[in-house]
C-alpha cells in the first residue's frame, strides 16, 4: 500500500468510525426506552420493526466476518486470531445465530373453537384478509380437521401460499376402527333386546350417532357400505385399499401463487371433494384421514409470531384430531370462542362451549380473563327486523321510535312520489306520441306535396312542452331516487340500532357465571389481579358478510355503513392485543442480547490505526483484575440466587396441602353419582344414561366419551370429574403462585442486579486503576455497553421465573392420567358383574370406591404433581447459576476485545505487525458502514417506519351517516338542459 492510499484510507475510515462513535457514544438510548410507554400498539410496533432491521443487520455482519476471517486464515491463521480471537469471535457469531433462530422459531398462539356452522371458518377468512383461503363448503370436514395459519416468510411470488397436511397415523385409525367395531358389538346387543324401553330405543339412537363419523369415514375413503363394513375387521378394512396405508404417517405439500389457487389445493384435504390422492387413478375423499393442516399466508394478523390454530369443533369423535387439539391448547397465548348469534341469543351461557377441563386448564395457565379470552358472537347480521322492534326496550327508544316515524314517512312521501312519477311519465308517454304521430303525417303530407303550413309558435310551443314534461319527469326520478337513499339509510340505522340493542341484551348473557368461576382465582388482598379479573370476558359481535361487502366495494348491508361495524378490525385488534405480551417479552429479550452483540463488534471495529498500545502481560492482567472482579459478581449473585430461591420455593402453590383431603370423598362420591345422568351438570334433569353407555365408559376406564343424539353432543370424561375436585382445592394458589407471583419476582430482583453490577464495576474499576492507570480511560468508555449486559442479565432472570411458570402448564394436564391408573382397579372389579341387576352392582362399587378410596387416590395424585412440581423448582438453582455465567462470559466477551485494541499483540516481525493492522482496518472499514446503517435504522425506528394508527377499530356507538342531499324542494326548477326536439310540421 502507498504512503497515499494508506493515509486516504485512514482518513475514511476514521470518517466512519467517528459517525458510529458518535451515535453509539454512552450506550444506545432507543425510542422504546423512552417514548410511547401509554400506547401499547404504537411501542411494539416500533420494537417488532426494529427488531426485524437488528437481525438484518446481524446476519449481514456474519456474512461479512465469515467471509473476511475465511480468506485471511487461508493466508496466515496466526493473522486472524490476532485480529479478533478465534474463541471470542466464534462465541460472538454462535450467539447471534442462536438469536436470530429463536427469532425464527418464536410462535405465540392463538386458539379458536366453536361449534359446527358457527361461522368460525368465515371469521377466519376475515381477520386474515383471503375471503376464500380457507374451504367452507363442507361443514362436518372443515370442522374436524385442525388447521393452523403462520404467516409465510417465503418472498418468492410463486410460493406467496404455502401448505402443509399431515397425515393420521396408522396405529391412530386403527384404534378409531377398532373402538367402532367394540360399539358394533354394543349396538347389536340393544339391537337384540326384546321389547326395547324407551330408554333402550334412545341408547340405540346413541350408538347409531357414535358409530356415524366412523361409518362415515368408511365409506368415504375406502368405499365400504355400512352392511359391507359390519362384517369386516378394522385389519380387512384397512387392507382394502393400500393407497390409503401408503398416506398415513405422510405429509404432503402445495404452494400457489394466489389464495384461490392454494384454497382449491387444499380443499380435498379438508372437505367431501374427491381426488386421486394415491396417483393410481382411484378417487376417494381423504379429509377423515388428515390429523393437521398447516397453512402459510401473507397476512398482517399473522405478523410477528403470531399464529391462529384452527380447533376441531366441540367434542370431536376422532381421538386422534382431538389429540391434536389438546396438544395446541396448554400452548395458546389466548383463545376465541365463536358462537353464532341465534344460538347465543338461546343459550344460557356461551362459556359451556369449553369443556369444564378447559376451562380449568385455563383457570391454571393464568389465561381465564378478557385479556385472553375472548367470546366471538358471529353473524349479527342476522336479525328479525319486526320481532326486534316488538321488544320493549325497542318500543321505550325515543331515538329508534323517531327514525321509524321518520321513515314511515318518509316512505309515503316516496309513494306519493312514485305515483306522481307514474301519472308524468303516462302524459310525456302521451305527449310524445301525439308529438310522433304529427310528425309522421307531416312527414307524409310533404311527400305527396301537399304541404300545410303549420304556425312557427305553434311548433316551438309543442317543443317547449315536450321539454318541459321531461324535465319534469326527470326531476320526479331523481326525487324518488333521493326519497329511495334516505329510506335505506333510516333502515340502516334502524337496523343497527337493533342490532346493537341485540348486543347489549346479549353480553349479560353471555358473561352468565364467567364472574362466579373468575372469582375462585380472586385473593382479596391482590388489587393488581383486579384490572384483568374483573369477571368478564372479552365480546366481539362480528358478520363477517358485512365485512366484505364493505370491503368489496358493494353497496354498505343495511346497518353497516363501513368496516369497522362489521366488528372484524376489532376482532383483529383483540387477537395483535392478546398476543402482546408474549411478542414484547420476545422483542426485549432479543433487543438486549442484539445489543451486546452490537457492542462487541461496535468496540472490535472502532478505528484503532496509529494508536499506541500498552505493553503489559495481558495473561497477568486478566488473572489479577478481571478474575478477580468476577469472582466477586459470581459471589454475590450466588449470594442472592440462594435467597431468592428460597422464595420460590415458599411461592410452591402445593406447599402444606397434604391435610387438605378429608372432604374430598363426598365431593368425589357426589360426582360418581352425576355419572348416571345424562345431563350431570342440571340438577332439574332426571334422565339416566343406558345401562349400556355405562358399561362402555367403564370399559374406557373414565375416559372421554362423545354421547351424540341428534343435534346435541355430549362429553362425559369421569376421570376429569375426579381431577376437577383437587383441581378446585388448588387453582386459586396455582394461579397466584405460579403465574403472578413467581413472574413478579423479577421486579423486585432489579434492584439487587442492579447493587451487583455496581459494586462490579467498582471492584473492576479499583483492580484496572491499580494495575494500570493509562488503561481505565479505554475501560470507563466501555461501562456502557457492560451495563448493557445488565439489561441482559435481568432478561434471563425473567427468562428463568416464567419458566416455572411454562413447566408448570405441562404437569396439571397429566393429573388425568394419574387418577385413572388409581381408579383402574374400581373398573375392573366393576366389569366383573354380569346379568341381570349388573348395572346396578356397577354404580355401587364405583360409588363405594369414591367413598372409601377417593382421599387417598387424590393423595397419590396430588403427590404425584406435587413431585412434578418440586423437580421444576429443584432445577432453578441450576438456572439462575447459568444466568450469572451467561453475565460473565458476555462481560468477559466484550472485555476481551476491548485487551485486543489496548494491549500491544504478541508480534515480533513490525512488517507482519503493520499487515496485520491493514488488513484490519479495511475490514473495520466494511463492518463499519453495516454498524452506521444498523445504528440509524434502530434509532429512527419510529421515523423510519411511521406507526399508521388505524383509528378506533372497537364496535362504534353511534351510526355514522352515509353522505345523502339534504333539502328535497319539490317547488323548485333544476337546471336541466334543454332538449332541442325540432318536429317538422311544415
Amino acid at each position: 500500500m502507498s504512503e497515499h492510499e494508506s493515509q486516504s484510507g485512514d482518513r475514511d475510515g476514521s470518517a466512519v468510525d467517528d459517525q458510529v462513535n458518535k451515535s453509539s457514544n454512552n450506550g444506545q438510548e432507543f425510542p422504546w426506552k423512552t417514548k410511547y410507554h401509554s400506547n401499547d400498539e404504537h411501542r411494539i410496533f416500533v420494537k417488532e420493526v426494529a427488531l426485524e432491521d437488528g437481525i438484518e443487520q446481524c446476519e449481514k455482519l456474519i456474512d461479512e466476518i465469515r467471509e473476511s476471517f475465511d480468506n485471511i486464515e487461508n493466508l496466515d491463521d496466526a493473522f486472524a486470531r490476532s485480529i479478533w480471537s478465534l474463541d471470542t469471535r466464534k462465541q460472538w457469531i454462535s450467539d447471534c445465530e442462536d438469536i436470530i433462530k429463536t427469532h425464527q422459531d418464536f410462535r405465540v398462539l392463538v386458539g379458536v373453537t366453536g361449534r359446527t356452522g358457527s361461522g368460525k371458518t368465515s371469521a377466519l377468512n376475515a381477520v386474515l384478509g383471503f375471503q376464500e383461503l380457507l374451504p367452507t363448503s363442507n361443514e362436518e370436514a372443515s370442522t374436524a380437521v385442525p388447521c393452523k395459519i403462520e404467516y409465510n416468510h417465503d418472498n418468492d411470488p410463486s410460493r406467496a401460499f404455502r401448505c402443509q397436511v399431515t397425515f393420521r397415523k396408522k396405529a391412530d385409525l386403527r384404534k378409531q376402527l377398532d373402538d367402532f367395531f367394540e360399539d358394533i358389538i354394543h349396538r347389536n346387543e340393544l339391537r337384540g333386546i326384546p321389547g326395547r324401553s324407551h330408554e333402550d330405543e334412545h341408547a340405540l339412537r346413541n350408538y347409531n350417532a357414535q358409530l356415524k363419523p366412523t361409518f362415515e369415514l368408511i365409506k368415504t375413503v375406502f368405499g365400504i357400505d355400512e352392511e359391507q363394513a359390519e362384517e369386516m375387521n378394522a385389519q380387512t378394512i384397512l387392507s382394502s385399499r393400500p393407497e390409503v396405508l401408503s398416506l398415513l404417517g405422510t405429509t404432503k405439500k402445495f404452494h400457489h401463487h394466489e389464495s384461490k389457487g392454494i384454497s382449491d389445493k387444499i380443499k380435498p384435504y379438508m372437505d367431501s371433494t374427491e381426488a386421486d390422492h394415491g396417483k393410481t387413478g382411484l378417487h376417494f375423499a381423504a379429509w377423515p384421514l388428515i390429523d393437521e393442516v398447516a397453512l402459510f399466508a401473507k397476512s398482517d394478523i399473522l405478523k410477528n409470531g403470531v399464529v391462529l390454530v384452527d380447533l376441531p369443533g366441540v367434542a370431536d369423535a376422532v381421538e386422534s384430531r382431538a389429540a391434536v387439539g389438546e396438544r395446541y391448547f396448554g400452548k395458546l397465548a389466548a383463545l376465541l370462542i365463536m358462537v353464532e348469534v341465534k344460538r347465543a341469543a338461546s343459550d344460557s351461557s356461551n362459556v359451556s362451549i369449553m369443556s369444564k377441563h378447559h376451562e380449568m386448564a385455563m383457570m391454571m395457565d393464568g389465561k381465564f380473563h378478557r385479556r385472553r379470552l375472548c367470546v366471538c358472537v358471529t353473524q349479527i347480521d342476522l336479525l328479525d327486523r319486526p320481532a326486534a322492534l316488538r321488544k320493549k326496550d325497542a318500543r321505550d327508544n325515543n331515538t329508534l321510535q323517531s327514525l321509524l316515524r321518520r321513515e314511515q314517512a318518509t316512505r309515503e312521501k316516496r309513494q306519493e312520489r312514485e305515483s306522481k312519477k307514474k301519472e308524468a311519465d303516462k302524459l310525456l308517454k302521451s305527449l310524445e306520441k301525439t308529438l310522433k304521430r304529427k310528425g309522421e303525417a307531416s312527414g307524409k303530407a310533404k311527400a305527396k306535396g301537399k304541404v300545410k303550413k303549420v304556425k312557427k309558435s305553434a311548433q316551438a310551443e309543442a317543443n317547449a312542452k315536450l321539454v318541459e314534461r321531461r324535465k319534469y319527469c326527470r326531476k320526479i326520478d331523481h326525487q324518488v331516487l333521493l326519497l329511495k337513499e334516505e329510506i335505506n339509510e333510516l333502515a340502516s340505522e334502524i337496523q343497527f340500532i337493533c342490532i346493537k340493542a341485540r348486543n347489549v341484551y346479549l353480553e349479560p348473557k353471555l358473561q352468565k357465571h364467567f364472574a362466579e368461576r373468575q372469582a375462585r382465582l380472586l385473593n382479596p388482598n391482590e388489587d393488581r389481579l383486579m384490572e384483568a379479573y374483573d369477571g368478564k370476558a372479552s365480546i366481539c359481535p362480528i358478520s363477517a358478510k358485512a365485512f366484505w361487502e364493505c370491503r368489496q366495494g358493494q353497496d354498505p348491508m343495511i346497518g353497516f355503513p363501513d368496516e369497522t361495524y362489521s366488528g372484524i378490525p376489532n376482532l383483529a385488534t383483540w387477537i395483535r392485543t392478546a398476543t402482546i405480551p408474549e411478542r414484547e417479552e420476545h422483542a426485549d429479550v432479543l433487543f438486549n442480547r442484539l445489543r451486546t452483540k452490537y457492542n462487541v463488534v461496535r468496540l472490535w471495529s472502532r478505528d484503532e490505526w496509529n494508536r499506541s498500545r500498552i505493553k503489559i502481560s495481558r495473561e497477568c492482567f486478566e488473572r489479577n483484575v478481571i478474575d478477580s472482579a468476577f469472582a466477586l459478581m459470581i459471589q454475590a449473585f450466588d449470594g442472592y440466587w440462594r435467597r431468592l430461591g428460597k422464595t420460590i420455593e415458599k411461592k410452591n402453590p402445593l406447599n402444606n396441602k397434604n391435610g387438605s383431603f378429608e372432604k374430598c370423598s363426598q365431593q368425589c362420591a357426589d360426582a360418581v353419582v352425576k355419572w348416571t345422568y345424562r345431563n350431570p351438570d342440571d340438577d332439574t334433569s332426571s334422565g339416566q344414561i343406558h345401562w349400556l353407555t355405562y358399561r362402555a365408559m367403564i370399559k374406557r376406564k373414565g375416559a372421554k366419551f362423545i354421547s351424540k343424539s341428534g343435534d346435541t353432543t355430549r362429553e362425559y370424561d369421569w376421570m376429569q370429574d375426579i381431577s376437577h375436585v383437587l383441581l378446585n382445592k388448588i387453582v386459586k394458589e396455582w394461579n397466584q403462585s405460579l403465574n403472578h407471583d413467581i413472574p413478579a419476582l423479577a421486579t423486585l430482583a432489579s434492584p439487587e442486579i442492579d447493587k451487583i453490577w455496581g459494586d462490579f464495576l467498582q471492584c473492576l474499576e479499583i483492580g484496572v486503576k491499580d494495575f494500570n492507570m493509562s488503561m481505565w480511560k479505554d475501560l470507563q468508555g466501555e461501562i456502557s455497553a457492560i451495563e448493557d449486559i445488565k439489561d441482559g442479565v435481568k432478561d434471563q432472570l425473567r427468562r428463568v421465573l416464567r419458566d416455572i411458570s411454562r413447566g408448570a402448564t405441562k404437569i396439571h394436564p397429566d393429573l388425568v392420567k394419574v387418577v385413572q391408573k388409581q381408579w383402574e382397579p374400581a373398573f375392573t372389579d366393576a366389569l366383573t358383574h354380569t346379568g341381570s341387576g349388573s348395572h346396578k352392582r356397577r354404580k355401587e362399587v364405583l360409588l363405594d370406591f369414591a367413598k372409601t378410596s377417593s382421599q387417598a387416590t387424590l393423595q397419590a395424585a396430588f403427590a404425584n404433581m406435587q413431585d412434578k412440581l418440586n423437580v421444576s423448582f429443584k432445577r432453578t438453582p441450576e438456572k439462575l447459576a447459568e444466568v450469572s455465567s451467561f453475565a460473565v462470559r458476555a462481560t468477559r466477551d466484550h472485555i476481551s476485545v476491548l485487551l485486543d485494541r489496548i494491549i500491544e499483540p504478541d508480534i515480533n516481525n513490525p512488517v507482519k505487525l503493520e499487515n496485520v493492522e491493514e488488513m484490519k482496518v479495511k475490514m473495520q472499514q466494511r463492518i463499519q458502514a453495516v454498524l452506521l446503517d444498523w445504528d440509524l435504522k434502530w434509532k429512527m425506528a419510529d421515523r423510519t417506519y411511521k406507526f399508521i394508527d388505524t383509528g378506533e377499530s372497537k364496535l362504534p356507538e353511534t351510526y355514522r351517516h352515509i353522505k345523502v342531499e339534504q333539502a328535497i324542494r319539490y317547488d323548485n326548477d333544476d337546471d336541466d338542459d334543454d332538449i332541442d326536439m325540432d318536429i317538422d310540421t311544415a
